[in-house]
């Protein structure tokens, strides 16, 4: 689904009840994030799960970082550092990095753990490779096993604030134009964020009502459908 589209279907909406509605493209945009961000986690907190429609993909470049630059990090282990990312959504508390795998002669995947425990991990006697997110929203890869430092390259799946921001980062081409391709939200959530997010305008934004055809504005605010049809 385009995003423009989403957009288009909710600005028709919204002027079938007003010829004056001053409601702009970008806000409709912001505005689709928002609710789409709320319904994901409510899905999550429910089912424990994310619709795979929610998930983003793409790969980043790891670059090897000294590690005793990096604090609670054991100096014996190997450090990588992706660039910066997109603010990714919280679900559950945590960041919604889902999944993370390697893309280098070494196959495999890296769990994702909180950055506590994936420092604390770069003491351990085993051969372990972890990532964690820093508050510099860049991931890092800390490894005990040889192969760590070896990595150059991974994929990870991802649940942003921000769809767009996939293309505004660089880590995706768009096909289109300035448009987004696919948005990340499936047909059925989209009902209930589209209706969500029109009540919203109306109700709180007073989207005004233009019931005159003359040169004369003749605003009243509108009022909920089902109220209108109970008179």
């Amino acid at each position: 689904m385009l995003l423009d589209n989403l957009v288009y279907e909710v600005l028709t909406e919204v002027r079938e009840m007003s010829d004056d509605g001053q409601i702009t493209e970008p806000f409709v945009k912001h505005l689709i994030n928002v609710y789409r961000a709320k319904y994901i986690q409510q899905e999550y907190s429910k089912r424990n799960r994310v619709n795979q429609s929610s998930i983003q993909s793409f790969n980043l470049k790891l670059i090897t970082v000294d590690s005793s630059t990096m604090e609670g990090i054991n100096t014996g282990s190997a450090i990588l550092e992706s660039p910066k990312l997109p603010n990714i959504l919280n679900i559950a508390k945590r960041p919604a990095i889902l999944r993370i795998r390697t893309l280098d002669a070494v196959k495999g995947e890296i769990a994702f753990q909180s950055v506590d425990r994936a420092k604390l991990s770069s003491y351990s006697k085993f051969k372990v490779i972890n990532a964690f997110l820093e508050n510099n929203n860049k991931l890092y890869v800390v490894g005990t096993a040889p192969s760590a430092i070896l990595l150059k390259n991974i994929s990870v799946d991802v649940v942003l604030e921000n769809p767009e921001e996939v293309y505004e980062f660089g880590f995706k081409d768009r096909l289109a134009g300035t448009r987004i391709e696919d948005y990340p939200i499936d047909l059925g959530m989209w009902a209930y964020v589209k209706q969500e997010l029109i009540e919203h305008i109306l109700l709180s934004y007073k989207v005004p009502n233009d019931n005159s055809n003359d040169q004369i504005d003749n605003k009243e605010v509108n009022e909920p459908k089902q109220q209108r049809r109970e008179r």
